[in-house]
């Protein structure tokens, strides 16, 4: 009877968890949606808001933030660019603090077919890459907790 009101109560008071916003299949899907898709996906489904579109010499710049949950903030950086051999380059960047949330997105890796390639760490910054046959992503995560943990998600 003791832990079915303790449930109750945690139903009712509004038991919260904080979580990260998006997993690493969602950030691959990303790079593949245009920018309206981009922005639909991310306000309707994720809860972030989307800030101006930034054209920088060619390189389009599309950028989305999360500041929900007290001591969680998320950004989500995607730009794309041509070369002069008109090949199109994508690349997600993504800024997580709490730093800790890059262990979820280091497990993610290691469950959906990326392949460790390397993990180096000094006193102020840690740094893993991961690869499978299309992608390559990396990892930092910082000694200083002020800094957030970032991920870069690039085509190969």
């Amino acid at each position: 009877m003791k832990i079915y009101l303790i449930c109750v109560l945690l139903l009712i008071c509004g038991f919260n968890v904080n979580a990260q916003s998006v997993t690493v299949k969602d950030l691959i899907s990303l790079i593949s949606m245009d920018y309206e898709s981009s922005k639909t996906y991310l306000t309707q489904s994720k809860g972030f808001n989307a800030l101006p579109v930034l054209d920088a010499k060619g390189t389009s710049i599309e950028q989305f933030n999360k500041h929900d949950n007290p001591g969680v903030t998320e950004l989500i950086v995607k730009s794309q660019w041509v070369d002069d051999q008109r090949v199109v380059h994508k690349y997600i960047h993504y800024d997580v603090r709490p730093q800790s949330y890059a262990s979820t997105i280091i497990e993610q890796l290691k469950t959906d077919s990326f392949s460790p390639k390397s993990k180096k760490a000094d006193k102020n910054k840690s740094v893993w890459l991961f690869e499978n046959q299309k992608y390559t992503i990396s990892i930092y995560t910082f000694s200083e907790a002020k800094f957030p943990a970032a991920i870069e998600i690039h085509v190969k």
